[in-house]
């Protein structure tokens, strides 16, 4: 049974908000209704526990779902010694741990902060607050491709790859591990981009200061190939942030938008985890039907005259 989470504090979050534009009842469904726990996939196992192991974990308690223990899966016998046949076993998280330490170069982890909440009370209606978890903000090493050539800017080269170029920035970084560097990080148009939009917003809000936004897509395929996108902060940036969360906050209703694409596929098609929760989805999916075998189409069913049909039908009867 799903548990009534009504009274807890309810804020706006990038992954609500990018329910709402799959579908407004989704969204008020996500804040309202806790679905029962469900194990986290394998692909998600393996990017926390390269976040982690890039940036540190952020706790050692073997219940604590952030711990590497738990992450991995491990378990204890009863004498106390380690499983040797639950959980991760350390040849199959040792590449993992070679990308993070390739990875950690890129980083500037004494001038900057990993897991960083942040949030700002805008005076929702609908909501306690703006509020999100920064994946890194601080200085990064940031290829020269992305940046502006006319900028009269030091460059320094990272020390274990002579041939490409970076310069030093503070940012704020969304680290991405993925097997698909490309299908899955074309990015323009896509509401994944949220974070680039709500996080320097919250923070410019809190701080003043106006930071670009990087993500930074490593391939779990290599230890050496990744990719950084680069998304200038700007004023409309926050015109935007601001648009975004007044529709938001300024729809009332927020009517369920059944279809077979938004209840049945969504997200590489995955069925909407709600739509046990959503009446007019169980009716669109559910919904019973009649039909005749006359209005099956060629070549399940060959459409034949009325005579041609009475003659079968007679020879049948004999």
């Amino acid at each position: 049974m799903a548990e009534d989470k009504a009274s807890r504090k309810i804020n706006y979050h990038s992954s609500g908000i990018k329910h709402y534009f799959e579908c407004p009842y989704k969204f008020t469904l996500s804040r309202t209704v806790e679905l029962p726990e469900a194990k986290p996939s394998e692909a998600m196992k393996l990017g926390l526990l390269y976040e982690s192991y890039l940036f540190g974990f952020r706790s050692d308690k073997e219940e604590d779902p952030r711990s590497e223990f738990s992450i991995r899966g491990l378990k204890y016998n009863k004498d106390g010694s380690l499983s040797k046949s639950a959980g991760m076993k350390d040849e199959k998280v040792a590449p993992i741990k070679a990308q993070a330490e390739f990875s950690r170069q890129f980083f500037d982890l004494d001038n900057g902060e990993a897991f960083k909440k942040i949030s700002y009370n805008g005076n929702y209606r609908d909501a306690e607050m703006l509020a999100g978890e920064i994946d890194y903000i601080g200085d990064i090493w940031l290829s020269t491709e992305l940046i502006d050539p006319k900028a009269d800017e030091p460059l320094l080269a990272v020390e274990q790859l002579p041939e490409k170029r970076f310069v030093k920035r503070r940012k704020i970084v969304d680290v991405k591990y993925t097997s698909d560097i490309y299908w899955r990080w074309h990015i323009k148009g896509m509401m994944q981009v949220l974070q680039s939009i709500l996080y320097p917003y919250i923070w410019f809000q809190n701080t003043g200061e106006m930071l670009d936004f990087v993500y930074f897509v490593f391939w779990n395929q290599s230890s050496t190939i990744f990719k950084q996108i680069h998304i200038k902060t700007t004023p409309e940036t926050f015109k935007t942030a601001e648009k975004i969360i007044s529709l938001v906050d300024d729809d009332l209703l927020k009517r369920p938008q059944c279809s077979w694409e938004n209840c049945l596929k969504g997200d590489y098609n995955r069925v909407c985890e709600y739509i046990e929760y959503c009446d007019e989805g169980r009716e669109l999916i559910a919904g019973n039907e009649w039909f005749d075998l006359q209005d099956l189409e060629p070549p399940l069913l060959l459409k034949t005259s009325d005579e041609e049909v009475d003659r079968i039908f007679d020879k049948l009867k004999r």
